[in-house]
């Protein structure tokens, strides 16, 4: 075993690594175990080694079939982590044009220019070579790894996804042609050109995603004040009308005993329904002084008995809980704008709600009426479907995806059913 083959192997490792820590970039939550994620990499590793060794020497005279079983490996790779179908080909596209890209840039340097797809010969790289190409991917995944908006999956643009993919793989095409036909000035000028835009893209990724994530924060922030400015509004106003009715109880006794004295039960069961009315105008759904609760669930709920659903709630929740407000607006905003959305349409309109806090357990459950039809969304990591409860396409699913990840923050899950006519979504999170 040659010192250039011992060389490549030791490089080889941080060539892996760099790799690693660019992909965990893109992806906020890993599904594989530690021990799968490291074999595959370990596999990686032996496969992108396996060109440098003498029994498959033959297969230098075609690197297009290497550098197409790396792009495979890379993609497969994403697969590790819970993402969308375009978030793994953004990372991977991304990955492997950054690695390329630096790749020909050392080569550039050292003289190499006439490269070939069809031929190559690995012994083209001196020993500074084979260290430097390594070792500079590694410190730029290093610089790119300050970046921690990327992996927030809060883009949704179609026009974004379309750029983060079609640049890197444009780029990749451009740096090859480069290689062949400009002079060797050009070419290096040119892939530190490509280098820049690439690293560029990093950067206006992370910021896109920021942005985003500002946004919706924003959106909620201004839901929150909407809810508990309702909420305030409808307390105010029970207050108001039981301090009239109060005031002029005597009044409305006499009133109907009135009615009543001179045989006249409608007229009293009239009076008697209006005033009856008139407390239920600004029935208040959840009193349980948590703000959080009493003021999502009156607000979602206000125009309940205008649009004929019939409701069954039942809060239990201390006044103060230790889960942020902004949840409470994501988890039960959402499962009651679903329900809603499903009985909008049908003649038999039912919700019922369920909210119990029991030894650090948050339990809520809602049952509502709809038509029967359930609709289908591919779930995010892309390989099973799952129930969305919206029909728009915009909106598809989004609910419950959002829905799970403030879920995930309390070690929480969710269960979703369905039978006949009723759907049933139980949500249940652990609070400290």
């Amino acid at each position: 075993m040659n010192f250039f083959l011992i060389a490549n192997l030791i490089t080889g490792v941080f060539i892996v690594l760099g790799y690693e820590r660019l992909l965990s970039m893109f992806f906020e939550k890993r599904k594989s175990s530690l021990f799968v994620l490291v074999l595959s990499y370990v596999f990686f590793y032996m496969v992108a080694n396996a060109f440098l060794l003498p029994i498959t020497t033959p297969m230098e005279a075609i690197p297009w079939l290497g550098l197409i079983i790396n792009i495979l490996i890379i993609f497969a790779l994403t697969f590790h982590y819970e993402s969308t179908m375009k978030r793994r080909l953004v990372a991977a596209s991304c990955a492997v044009t950054l690695f390329i890209a630096i790749d020909l840039f050392i080569l550039l340097l050292m003289g190499f220019q006439d490269i070939s797809l069809t031929e190559r010969d690995v012994t083209m790289y001196d020993t500074w070579g084979m260290v430097a190409m390594p070792v500079v991917f590694y410190v730029v995944v290093l610089m790119l790894r300050r970046l921690k908006n990327i992996k927030r999956n809060t883009i949704h643009l179609p026009i974004v996804w379309a750029s983060l993919i079609i640049i890197p793989i444009s780029s990749l095409f451009m740096l090859i042609l480069s290689q062949m036909y400009f002079p060797l000035v050009m070419a290096i000028l040119f892939t530190i050109l490509i280098i820049g835009v690439n690293v560029l893209l990093f950067y206006l990724h992370d910021i896109l995603s920021a942005a985003y994530a500002g946004k919706l924060k924003s959106a909620l922030h201004t839901q929150e004040k909407e809810y508990y400015f309702t909420q305030c509004q409808l307390m105010q106003e029970s207050a108001e009308k039981v301090k009239s009715i109060r005031h002029d109880m005597k009044l409305h006794l006499a009133t109907t005993r009135h009615y009543i004295a001179n045989h006249k039960a409608d007229e009293a069961m009239e009076y008697l329904n209006n005033l009856v009315g008139d407390i239920n105008d600004s029935e208040i759904y959840s009193g349980t002084g948590n703000i959080a609760f009493d003021s999502i669930i009156n607000f979602k709920l206000k125009n309940a008995i205008d649009d004929d659903i019939k409701l069954d709630i039942d809060v239990r929740v201390p006044s103060a809980l230790n889960i942020e407000a902004s949840d409470v607006v994501i988890i039960l905003g959402n499962l009651l704008d679903n329900a809603l959305d499903a009985v909008a349409n049908i003649e038999e309109k039912f919700i019922r709600l369920n909210v119990e806090f029991n030894q650090g357990t948050l339990f809520i459950r809602v049952d509502n009426s709809f038509d029967g039809e359930v609709q289908y969304a591919d779930s995010q990591n892309g390989t099973e479907q799952v129930i969305a409860t919206r029909k728009d396409g915009d909106n598809h699913g989004y609910g419950l995806k959002n829905i799970q990840k403030s879920i995930e923050k309390y070690d929480g899950n969710m269960d979703i059913s369905h039978e006949g006519n009723l759907f049933s979504v139980g949500v249940l999170l652990y609070i400290k």
